[in-house]
């Protein structure tokens, strides 16, 4: 039996999956989804928002079924993340070939660098035979520290990785990636919109998008004159979509124009994410597969976004590819009385990044 713990830390909140693996299944054991109150996102201190995630942390390894590992998906913001094309060389000599293609892109000491890859295969360049590398750096000193603030806490520290390779496995284990098709991801956080592109059973190409949670609801807030915390609620009561209506006294309805007006300015962002999207596929499909690929077949949303009211419907018709949210609970065993069935399907898109970090240290004999 192994026991693995997968642990999302975000600026807004707190993800944790608690997942007991043995031959036959793997078990959902627990399930921790901490927020954050909007004013300590939004103004406390770095003092304050340290106390809130530790205050979470403690509970979630309190609550702890069994005496699990930890394995944590790091913040994209921790990661650089690159594709590259490399001689072909012995393996022992990637690891070098990789930090040293790297260096431009670090914003601290090459030598201070952590540097993992995973080689997507090989291509004919003029003649030349290449590796096609997705590479991964994180600075040791940040990595060291994100280890040394869980394990005072008791627990062991077995895996640290992109969420983006966690949420592939969990997509490859649930058979949902079939052979030759090309998904694409959505992974929507209130700090940080991502887009990445899934091939032959990996990740293949990676986008940091400028739009981001935080940035739609400061555009309402703005454009309605609402607090961060009233536009928040709004963008998640209306979302896309502005149909709610109110009687004007006469017998008549109409729609609440302060909704079209959150409905419009989401919209509007939105815009912004699919036009990024766009140009990013079509760099990959040109420029890296010399156009052999030239669509998505589908696409998967996860994180606090996906749960905007419209989403899926409006990237479906923008980009023409079927969209769905994913579910990061097919698959995995639990007992119904312990996990209420509404809550599950709330919290589903969160999720997709704490249970993705646990099923990839796991596997099913």
């Amino acid at each position: 039996m192994e026991a693995i713990l997968g642990l999302d830390i975000g600026r807004s909140g707190i993800k944790a999956a608690e997942i007991v693996t043995n031959k036959n299944e793997r078990r959902l054991e627990n399930l921790f989804h901490y927020e954050f109150p909007i004013d300590i996102i939004t103004k406390g201190t770095p003092e304050e928002k340290e106390a809130a995630r530790e205050n979470a942390l403690k509970e979630i390894f309190a609550k702890m079924i069994v005496d699990s590992e930890v394995s944590i998906s790091l913040a994209y913001e921790d990661i650089v993340m690159e594709r590259l094309s490399l001689a072909v060389a012995p393996k022992d000599e990637i690891a070098s070939m990789v930090k040293w293609e790297l260096t431009d892109k670090l914003t601290y000491p090459v030598d201070e660098a952590q540097v993992d890859y995973v080689v997507l295969g090989k291509r004919d360049e003029l003649g030349t035979e290449r590796l096609n590398v997705l590479a991964f750096s994180v600075w040791r000193n940040k990595a060291l520290k994100i280890v040394s603030d869980i394990e005072k806490f008791g627990v062991k520290v077995v895996n640290l990785q992109p969420p983006n390779l966690g949420v592939t496995h969990l997509l490859n284990l649930q058979s949902l990636i079939k052979e030759d098709e090309v998904i694409g991801v959505f992974d929507l956080g209130a700090e940080q919109f991502s887009f990445y592109i899934i091939y032959e059973g990996n990740v293949q190409f990676y986008h940091n998008v400028s739009v981001n949670g935080n940035i739609i609801t400061k555009s309402i807030a703005d454009y309605c004159s609402m607090s961060f915390d009233e536009a928040e609620k709004a963008k998640r009561r209306v979302g896309l979509v502005a149909v709610e209506k109110v009687s004007d006294g006469g017998g008549y309805s109409f729609i609440n124009p302060t909704d079209k007006q959150i409905a419009y300015t989401v919209n509007s962002q939105l815009e912004k994410l699919i036009n990024e999207v766009e140009r990013s596929f079509k760099y990959f499909s040109f420029k890296l597969t010399l156009s052999q690929i030239k669509k998505m077949n589908r696409i998967f949303v996860l994180g606090g976004g996906a749960n905007l009211r419209g989403l899926t419907d409006f990237i479906a018709t923008r980009l023409y590819v079927p969209v769905e949210v994913l579910n990061p609970f097919k698959g995995l065993v639990y007992v119904i009385q312990r996990f209420d069935s509404e809550y599950l399907k709330k919290v589903s898109p969160l999720m997709a990044n704490s249970i993705g970090a646990c099923l990839v240290m796991s596997e099913v004999g």
